[in-house]
């Protein structure tokens, strides 16, 4: 496949950016050609992990700036401009790596960038297979790069889950059509912190809506303080209840909150 060509690949999946995504040592790593510099390039993020770095950043440290550059990268989330590390970073980062398998490493890029500088792009499509055992091999090859593609598009979901406003990940929640519990509320807040950014947090502990809102009582559904502005502006309902006023989120005052929350425990 040319690395130009927009189209779909051999099995219906759009090669982001014309991109090439190979198997090497177990690593699923995108390969490119930038024509305007006439050179081949590796996807930073993909290489960088196969050498063993944290991340690009952690790769393109040890670089050049010859040897580095960016392209804008087709992902589930749209283009991206990501760190591609071009043929003598590429080399640079195997001569470092004091991984075991790094030699391997290199001769599976030595073989692909051959090609690339080659020709332009790399023919991933083997021959029409003439034996039944070449026909099991061509078939073994296309379900492990199609486990490429998906290996990747599931990353790239998880990395978009990470990127997403805490609120998204549980809008269906906090959108249904009925006033909500505080308690319910803050529990389901409480939980996406601590799942995303490791903090424990307690009910008696938050007074996030700050600038004569409310603040929330320990363990139970009352609210001490002002709550006029939050009822005037649609965030608070009031029903009359055993032992008082039942104070209860609207929709619009439980998306408010959690909008609230991630900009406060996110800093």
């Amino acid at each position: 496949m040319n690395y130009n060509d927009p189209g779909k690949d051999a099995w219906g999946l759009a090669p982001p950016n014309g991109l090439e995504i190979f198997q090497v040592e177990g690593h699923h790593i995108r390969f490119g050609y930038d024509t305007e510099r006439d050179a081949a390039y590796a996807v930073g993020p993909d290489f960088a992990k196969a050498m063993g770095h944290r991340d690009a950043a952690d790769a393109a440290r040890l670089l050049e700036d010859s040897e580095k550059g960016t392209q804008n990268v087709r992902t589930l989330g749209g283009l991206q401009e990501m760190t591609v590390f071009y043929e003598d970073g590429l080399w640079e980062l195997i001569f470092r790596s004091s991984l075991p398998g790094a030699k391997a490493i290199k001769g599976r890029v030595k073989e692909i960038l051959k090609q690339i500088r080659k020709t332009g792009s790399y023919s991933a499509t083997p021959a029409i297979p003439t034996s039944f055992a070449e026909a099991l091999q061509l078939a073994a090859d296309q379900a492990r790069e199609i486990e490429a593609q998906r290996a990747i598009s599931a990353a790239q979901s998880a990395q978009l889950e990470i990127q997403a406003p805490m609120v998204d990940a549980y809008r269906s929640y906090l959108e249904s059509a009925t006033d909500k519990n505080i308690s319910d509320v803050f529990g389901i807040i409480s939980s996406k912190i601590n799942e995303r950014y490791g903090l424990k947090v307690k009910n008696k502990h938050v007074k996030l809506l700050r600038r004569t809102w409310f603040t929330f009582k320990a363990g139970t559904d009352q609210v001490t303080g002002s709550t006029a502005y939050a009822r005037t502006n649609g965030y608070l309902t009031e029903e009359p209840g055993t032992y008082g006023n039942q104070v209860r989120f609207t929709t619009k005052g439980a998306l408010r909150l959690a909008e609230i929350a991630e900009k406060h425990f996110k800093r």
